[in-house]
């Protein structure tokens, strides 16, 4: 697994030693290699940076190529605001625990999820958790169950540690109130994303909704997200 993004090789770096990737991680600054594949996203954060600190960003795309460079599957998402595996996960079990359609889950398991997942799984907004014990109950429900204790061990999800990977986000390069605050100032969604998963602490969801629902639709910096906070049954904000 590679993957590409514009983050700085410092910045990769530290990722990579502080979450303990297993992924080659190669820095795009200037999207050459993104622009080659036509990923870069149109519009706002197409780049040049703008005044307000926006840089170019690619759209969040997923490719399985085969040893000759010929692209074999690609999974993207609609704008860069938006990841898109390993999020497939949890929607494609939503739609089994609406249905009950064991055979759509085989499919989507053993044809998609367990090759794609099975040397690495990344996160998006703090799902790694939630994903990696879907897809464990996936196999078990497949007739996969030796698939099940791999997917024990690829995401790390003690009760302590999963609190301490919330913890060290929470106020994040000195912003009160926030989650996952970026150290650019830029103050973006993902923390409000984070809020859908079971693990996220309702003693930091509390302080945030005062502070920052009033920025979704008085801030022009501030992306609308109301959709994000009303997304899962399991968000803190649910009453």
């Amino acid at each position: 697994i590679v993957t590409v993004s514009g983050d700085t090789p410092r910045d990769l770096a530290r990722g990579h030693e502080k979450h303990g990737l297993g992924a080659t991680m190669l820095s795009d600054r200037e999207l050459e290699v993104t622009d080659l594949f036509g990923l870069r996203n149109q519009g706002v954060h197409s780049g040049p940076p703008a005044s307000m600190g926006a840089k170019a960003l690619p759209v969040p795309t997923s490719l399985l190529i085969d040893a000759q460079g010929k692209v074999l599957w690609m999974d993207q998402s609609e704008t860069y605001q938006r990841r898109s595996d390993p999020e497939h996960v949890l929607g494609a079990w939503q739609i089994y625990q609406h249905t009950g359609d064991i055979e759509f889950l085989r499919k989507c398991y053993q044809g998609h999820f367990a090759k794609l997942f099975w040397k690495g799984l990344s996160g998006f907004a703090m799902n790694e958790f939630e994903v990696a014990e879907t897809l464990e109950k996936m196999a078990t429900l497949t007739g996969n169950e030796a698939d099940v204790e791999h997917w024990q061990s690829a995401v790390r999800r003690d009760p302590e540690h999963i609190r301490l990977m919330f913890d060290q986000r929470w106020q994040a390069n000195g912003v009160a109130n926030y989650f996952a605050a970026p150290n650019n100032g830029m103050i973006m969604t993902n923390g409000f994303w984070a809020m859908r998963s079971p693990h996220f602490p309702k003693e930091y969801a509390k302080p945030m909704e005062p502070v920052f629902s009033p920025s979704i639709t008085t801030s022009p910096e501030f992306i609308p997200i109301r959709y994000s906070m009303r997304s899962s049954s399991k968000s803190p904000f649910k009453k």
